[in-house]
C-alpha cells in the first residue's frame, strides 16, 4: 500500500513529495538549481536549501532528488567514488572551473550522505548526456560541443544499491534542450 503523505513547495526551485511505503516514507525532491551565469552567492544559497530541506525532512526510506542541477561533472575527482560513479559524461580535458556548480553538488552530496546515483548506472554516452547546449541539435553526434550531462539522479549512499538504472532517450521529442 502506498499513499502521498505530503507535498511542500518549498520555493520555485525545490519541491518534495512524501510517500507512504511499506516500511517507512520515500521522499522524493525536484530540483532546479540557478545555471552557472548566476553569481556565485545565489547558487550557493539554493544548494544550502536543499541541503536544509533533505536534514528537516524526516523519511524511514529512500530519499531521492531529481532535478536539473545545473552542474557538469567532467570526470570523477580522486575521492568521490563513494559519491561519483563511471557513469559521467567525461570530458577528462577541461578545466573545471572553481566556482562550478560541480562543487557545490559535491559539498551537497558530502554534506548529506549522498550519491550521485544516476552515474553509477552502465550507460553508453549517449545515453548519459542530459541536454544539448546553444547552437546544437538533439540529433548531433555526441560530443562535449554539443550535449552536456547536467540532470542527475541523487540517493542516500544507502539507497544506493536499489537504485537500478537511469537513462537518457534524446529522440523523444520534448519542448526543452533537456532529454
Amino acid at each position: 500500500r502506498t499513499a502521498v503523505v505530503g507535498f511542500v513547495q518549498r520555493s520555485s526551485r525545490l519541491a518534495s513529495l512524501k510517500i507512504r511505503v511499506v516500511g517507512g516514507k520515500a521522499v522524493f525532491f525536484s530540483a532546479y538549481a540557478p545555471h552557472s551565469g548566476k553569481p556565485f552567492d545565489e547558487r550557493q544559497e539554493f544548494y544550502q536549501d536543499v541541503a536544509e530541506a533533505v536534514t528537516a525532512v524526516s523519511s524511514h526510506g529512500p530519499r531521492i532528488l531529481l532535478g536539473d542541477w545545473n552542474a557538469r561533472l567532467y570526470r570523477r575527482l580522486p575521492g568521490e567514488e563513494n559519491i561519483v560513479g563511471d557513469g559521467v559524461f567525461t570530458n577528462s580535458h577541461a578545466t573545471i572551473p572553481n566556482n562550478a556548480n560541480r562543487h557545490l553538488l559535491m559539498e551537497l552530496c558530502t554534506s548529506q550522505n549522498l550519491a550521485v546515483a544516476s552515474t553509477f548506472c552502465n550507460n553508453s554516452a549517449e545515453k548519459l548526456i542530459t541536454s544539448y547546449n546553444v547552437g546544437s541539435q538533439a540529433m548531433d553526434p555526441v560530443c562535449w560541443q554539443a550535449h552536456s550531462q547536467i540532470d542527475f539522479a541523487l540517493c542516500t549512499q544507502s539507497w544506493l544499491p536499489s537504485f537500478l538504472n537511469s537513462y537518457t532517450d534524446r529522440s523523444l521529442p520534448l519542448p526543452t534542450h533537456h532529454y
